[in-house]
């Protein structure tokens, strides 16, 4: 039935019910390549606990991704993977409008991949960036270089979440207004030392360069006094 819509579907939505499924549903199931199926006129795509490929040729393959208006991945295992051979596969910038990425236990070259997709979407009216559990082992330096990444250049930004941080981590990143005998964290002092200067001179954080009608943070409440 998708083979025979392939063609003419301009938005496509599948949810994997993972109640049932401890294992996502893997995209060769839903994009084989032999023989091809392809997308060409698809502008909305909506997966939820769906598997890439090993390499996320088979779903870049079947699917123009700098042609999407709008892109939101759920729980999708190898999401990062699919992001970087679809923007390095053609030479152009996205058209994403709407991007929505949500996933637990983000690794380094995950977070590394996603700022260099956000780097390639000028047109962004709305971003949700979901990494809620699991996050310690991201370092500092590459979570303010996706900040960067997700404020620079994005003059049509109007709505933006972002969620990174972890509620089950036993090490605390610590606060510039908290106690300064306190124990430091490894990449913590990285840490305190950038985010007081966002506070401290407000024209150094990222935030000064998007002109947003809404936002949603979660962070602790006194690093957002920028």
């Amino acid at each position: 039935m998708l083979n025979a819509a392939a063609k003419a579907l301009i938005s496509f939505e599948l949810e994997v019910n993972s109640m049932f499924n401890r294992n996502p549903w893997p995209t060769k199931k839903l994009f084989p390549l032999s023989p091809p199926m392809t997308f060409p006129n698809l502008r909305s795509l909506n997966l939820t606990f769906v598997e890439f490929g090993d390499d996320g040729k088979d779903l870049a393959q079947a699917i123009d991704f700098t042609a999407l208006t709008s892109l939101t991945l759920r729980k999708c295992r190898g999401w990062s993977r699919v992001l970087v051979e679809a923007f390095t596969s053609r030479n152009k910038a996205m058209e994403l409008k709407w991007l929505e990425i949500q996933h637990d236990q983000p690794s380094e070259i995950d977070i590394h991949r996603l700022s260099h997709l956000l780097t390639n979407c000028p047109y962004l009216v709305n971003v949700s960036i979901c990494h809620g559990q699991d996050s310690t082992n991201v370092s500092h330096t590459l979570l303010a270089q996706l900040w960067v990444a997700l404020c620079t250049q994005k003059r049509f930004l109007k709505a933006m979440v972002v969620h990174l941080f972890d509620f089950f981590s036993e090490t605390d990143i610590p606060s510039p207004s908290g106690d300064p005998r306190s124990p430091i964290p490894n990449d913590g002092l990285a840490a305190l030392m950038t985010t007081s200067m966002w506070i401290s001179v407000t024209n150094t954080s990222p935030l000064a360069y998007v002109n947003v009608e809404f936002l949603g943070l979660c962070s602790f409440p006194d690093e957002t006094l920028v």
